[in-house]
């Protein structure tokens, strides 16, 4: 019997639209338009200050899931996700601009970032006159604390430190800054004084993950 190839018809009998590009169909490359959208920051992010006499703006790139982080190891406990192995990764991915203005007045300083780098995070004093901030430089993380009635940025000493940093945490009395660094072997508890800017490790760097 002979085969028909005659091209699908809708119910009215009109012929359907056939594909004139066949390769166009099948091309997986995304369109420059569609890239834009991608690398867009995402939207800005205002933090006020506590006393509320400054107020932080940031600008930060757009964070998406990867098939290496749906296929680290987890545990859940009480809605939160534990990872069975240590992120230590320091990726150049993070807050692209921030600014600190004053509420009252025009003042206004601008974190300082890394060329080509980010910061990675940043964290209020208990009185709102001094703000902590990482950055991203080259695969390695520094803390900074920027008091921004006077714009002078204090940067901290920490000899031997490596790895992730994060969980920025001021003592009450603004004295101290504690944050968390993680390598491949652990995490780690250190102590900023605020005053020096001076640095030093509060527990073996294999505490816990």
């Amino acid at each position: 019997p002979r085969v028909s190839h005659r091209p699908p018809r809708a119910l009215g009998g009109r012929p359907l639209p056939q594909s004139t590009s066949p390769a166009a169909e099948t091309d997986p490359s995304p369109r420059a338009a569609e890239v834009k959208i991608l690398k867009a920051p995402a939207n800005p992010f205002s933090s006020i200050s506590p006393g509320r006499k400054w107020n932080l703006v940031t600008v930060s790139d757009p964070r998406s899931i990867t098939i290496s982080d749906m296929a680290d190891s987890a545990y859940y406990l009480a809605g939160s996700k534990i990872r069975a192995n240590p992120d230590y990764r320091v990726e150049n991915i993070g807050i692209r601009s921030g600014t600190v203005s004053s509420v009252a007045d025009k003042i206004e300083r601008t974190l300082q970032v890394p060329p080509g780098g980010r910061i990675g995070s940043a964290a209020w004093s208990a009185d709102g006159d001094r703000l902590a901030y990482t950055t991203i430089s080259n695969g390695t993380m520094a803390v900074e604390i920027l008091d921004p009635a006077t714009g002078r940025t204090r940067h901290v000493a920490v000899p031997g430190l490596s790895g992730k940093i994060r969980d920025l945490d001021w003592s009450r009395n603004v004295a101290h800054l504690a944050f968390t660094t993680t390598t491949a072997a652990g995490t780690a508890l250190w102590m900023v004084d605020t005053n020096t800017g001076e640095a030093r490790r509060l527990t073996p760097p294999t505490l816990n993950f």
